[in-house]
């Protein structure tokens, strides 16, 4: 008998128009299942504050409630004495949301506190509950109990990577075998192969928010080792850019470094297919790589530092370059192999997209979720 189909609703921290790689990777993966016959809902904190309480984004109901401003309350000595009026108001704002939906599968997408909220209705009305973990867990983060309390009650949880289940295990003594691996998909059709042979000198890409733990200042040091070998492209905005560009003028970089800041989908999609190389030099366990997966469904070779996911993402010597972190040097080096072989940085461009398609599309990673979904809808523990 076909499988019927399923009203899934994802429990973020937050939602477009907010844009992180959870929000991304909650509305690519909503629209793929939803396209599969299925109806897809969002909860998500009211962020920004002005936000709708209910919308319709994209064929996905969401329903954004104050979870954060609720539970900060709590601590809060002026505003004490209503933080339970709040957290009463706002248990039964979800309890409603609930019982109107039915939804056969709660989709926690983990990196904050909202869960709760998930937690405190669920003994009400029982619900098969799918964890994801986006980010690496870290001893003392403040979110141990809650975290033991979503495992406990978990039908499936997932991981983004290797490297994230073995957080897991090691961080929460959660049995390894019983986590899977999938990554957050990127939709191949968005991302064409690169062109190269294009006139003038060849492009580094870099994208990614411009903080510090993404580590752009590390790519554009290295360019002051390449100038009039190679220009560098930044894409991407965020608080370290004046900085970045400071940075860029003190080295006397101004035209060998270029800032695209925020680009929409056509716009990243042509930069990709013009760049010649991409690096992602970050300093932060990012726990797989999605931009690194961009740039190899672009056919690029991916220049990436040994930090949590990333050499799962990148085969080292295959699909790119492993390096140090906090290592310009090791990323000019990196840089000038590539750039002196243009026939080896094709070759790990041709391997990397293969890969990409086979691993790491938006059709693989709906696959998995939704053999995830219907395999927790028959469990019966």
């Amino acid at each position: 008998m076909a499988n019927k189909p399923l009203r899934i609703v994802f429990w973020n921290e937050a939602y477009l128009p907010c844009v992180g790689g959870v929000e991304i990777f909650t509305e690519r993966l909503g629209r793929g299942l939803i396209q599969r016959g299925h109806e897809v809902f969002v909860v998500a904190d009211r962020i920004p504050e002005e936000s709708p309480e209910s919308e319709c984004v994209n064929g996905i109901t969401v329903c954004r409630v104050p979870f954060r401003a609720a539970l900060e309350s709590v601590n809060d000595p002026v505003e004490r004495s209503n933080a339970l009026q709040r957290l009463a108001q706002i248990t039964k704002v979800v309890t409603e949301f609930k019982e109107r939906i039915l939804p056969d599968i709660v989709h926690v997408n983990f990196y904050g506190p909202s869960a709760y909220f998930h937690l405190s209705t669920a003994r009400s009305l029982p619900t098969k509950t799918v964890v994801t973990f986006h980010n690496l867990l870290t001893a003392n983060a403040g979110h141990d109990g809650l975290v033991q309390a979503l495992l406990k009650k978990a039908t499936a949880v997932a991981a983004v990577s290797p490297a994230g289940a073995r957080n897991i295990e090691l961080a929460m003594g959660y049995p390894r075998q019983r986590i899977s691996i999938i990554a957050p998909g990127v939709p191949s059709d968005m991302f064409a192969p690169a062109q190269g042979g294009r006139p003038g000198l060849p492009t580094v890409i870099f994208i990614g928010r411009l903080v510090d733990d993404k580590g752009a200042d590390i790519a554009v040091r290295a360019m002051q080792f390449l100038k009039g070998k190679a220009t560098l492209k930044i894409v991407g905005d965020g608080p370290e850019r004046p900085k970045l560009e400071n940075l860029a003028r003190q080295l006397s970089l101004e035209d060998s470094v270029s800032f695209a800041g925020q680009v929409g989908p056509d716009q990243r999609r042509q930069i990709l297919a013009d760049a010649f190389v991409m690096v992602v030099p970050s300093r932060w366990e990012e726990p797989f790589g999605t931009v690194a997966a961009e740039g190899a469904l672009s056919s690029l070779p991916v220049i990436a530092t040994r930090r949590g996911g990333l050499p799962e993402t990148v085969k080292d010597r295959e699909t790119g370059i492993i390096i140090p972190p906090e290592d310009p040097p090791a990323l000019v080096a990196a840089l000038r192999s590539l750039l002196d072989d243009p026939t080896l940085a094709e070759t790990m461009g041709r391997a990397g997209r293969s890969r990409a398609l086979r691993e790491f599309s938006l059709e693989e990673t709906v696959n998995r979720y939704e053999t995830l979904y219907f395999k927790a809808c028959t469990d019966t523990h």
